[in-house]
This record gives structure tokens, sequence and C-alpha cells, in this order.
């Protein structure tokens, strides 16, 4: 998948605000990719695809990290949003 591919898929998948947010990310990574001399494209994709999991509610993610055979510990339970770090992974 291309890059315009993977912005077109996450720009129809996240509200506005939270892809414009993903886009903002994805030029700091390239920025501090080329500062400490990392790999730009993998920083900038990496940067774009951070909150790629963003789309489901709180009290779906639990669901949704069961059904991909994602681990989930107590903090997880009492806070479901961290685990749109591992779904988006």
């Amino acid at each position: 998948m291309t890059y315009e591919e993977m912005q077109a898929k996450l720009k129809s998948r996240l509200k506005p605000g939270r892809y414009v947010h993903s886009l903002g990310v994805a030029e700091t990574a390239v920025f501090l990719a080329e500062r400490f001399q990392a790999d730009v494209e993998k920083a900038r994709i990496a940067g774009l695809l951070h909150d790629c999991a963003r789309q489901y509610p709180n009290e779906q993610l639990i669901a949704e990290a069961v059904r991909r055979g994602i681990r989930i510990g107590q903090v997880e339970r009492a806070m479901p949003l961290l685990l749109h770090a591992y779904i988006g992974a």
C-alpha cells in the first residue's frame, strides 16, 4: 500500500480532527527522523498511522482486543483507551 493509499484509508476512518492530528504527527516524525538520522519513510508511516485504531469507541476496544487475541491487563481493563495502540499495531 502506498503512503497516499494509507492516507485515504485513514481519512475515511477517522474524525477530521484526528486525521489532521495524524498528518501533523507524520510531519513531526519526519523532522525527528531527519535530525536523528533514522529512516524517514518508516517514521512518516508510523506518525501517520499511530492513531489508526482510534475510530473504535472505548466500550468496543476490549471486545476488539479479545477478537484479535490481544492480552488485556488490569490497567487496560480500567482504561480501555490504551488498547488502541495494540489494536492499531
